[in-house]
């Protein structure tokens, strides 16, 4: 089916002869091998992209399920009826039904007006594993207690994991503000703090340090979580250890703001400490 190559022209019907053989093949090769492939190729994009959308379906209707769930056996632990949520909060009486049936979800805010409402935190109410048990709502663990994650900050993960969990009275928590507690790990914060002393901690929700303290930080300059004393200047911020011969040779280190908005995260304040005796 080559032809040799000459100046001399040729006809129609010479050309057919010697191309079409050609197009015969090219086609027949698509048909069986790249035209299934191609068709099987979409079929099965679809169908991930169908099932993806199923599960994010599915954890929106677990998240419906766990909130109603605990708030119906909260309501009933208390006494409370969804009438009574309605006109306190200023709400409407066919929203909050629709929460304790699992048919809609509550925005952030309203999370937050409810869990204060029933003396608890945002935490208990959308916990799957929260006050909630097979027998209703846990007495033993009085509703003026909110359960705290507690976070290993040697871990040099950036993403929080809780690793257990404590019960601490909702006096000394505000409605609406994260918190979290950890071990003492280091001796950074000595003679204040050592080793073993459990430390609550707020979130600072707007990420401004405003006041000298205690706080827990991410710094881009180190591997992991910083337990550390934070003085606030006219021009940036002093980011001291209380102990200065501590074992990390961490020292003294002056922030500008600017610098300290581009390194610092998740930052939260000391309020409370349990002390390993």
């Amino acid at each position: 089916m080559l032809r040799k190559c000459t100046d001399e022209d040729i006809s129609d019907e010479e050309c057919e002869k010697v191309i079409n053989p050609f197009y015969d093949n090219y086609d027949s090769y698509l048909e069986e091998y790249v035209v299934s492939e191609v068709i099987a190729f979409y079929i099965a994009s679809s169908f991930y992209f169908i099932m993806i959308l199923e599960v994010a379906n599915m954890n929106k209707i677990e998240m419906r399920k766990v909130l109603a769930n605990n708030l119906v056996a909260l309501l009933d632990y208390k006494k409370i009826s969804r009438k009574n949520i309605a006109d306190d909060l200023k709400l409407s009486y066919t929203k909050v039904c629709d929460w304790t049936r699992a048919r809609t979800y509550p925005s952030d805010i309203e999370l937050g007006k409810l869990a204060n409402y029933l003396e608890t935190t945002v935490e208990q109410l959308t916990d799957g594993n929260s006050l909630i048990n097979d027998s209703g709502f846990e007495p033993e663990q009085s509703s003026k207690k909110a359960k705290i994650s507690v976070i290993d900050i040697g871990s040099e993960e950036w993403i929080i994991h809780p690793v257990d969990y404590e019960w601490v009275s909702t006096k000394y928590l505000t409605p609406e503000t994260g918190y979290l507690m950890f071990d003492v790990v280091d001796d950074l914060m000595k003679p204040k703090y050592d080793i073993g002393d459990t430390v609550l901690v707020e979130f600072l929700n707007n990420k401004s340090i405003k006041e000298d303290g205690d706080y827990l930080v991410k710094l881009k300059e180190y591997d992991s979580w910083l337990f550390i004393h934070i003085y606030v200047k006219k021009d940036g911020y002093l980011v001291a250890p209380l102990n200065n011969n501590n074992s990390k040779s961490i020292l003294p280190r002056f922030y500008t703001k600017k610098e300290f908005t581009e390194s610092a995260t998740q930052p939260h304040k000391a309020i409370r400490v349990s002390k390993n005796i």
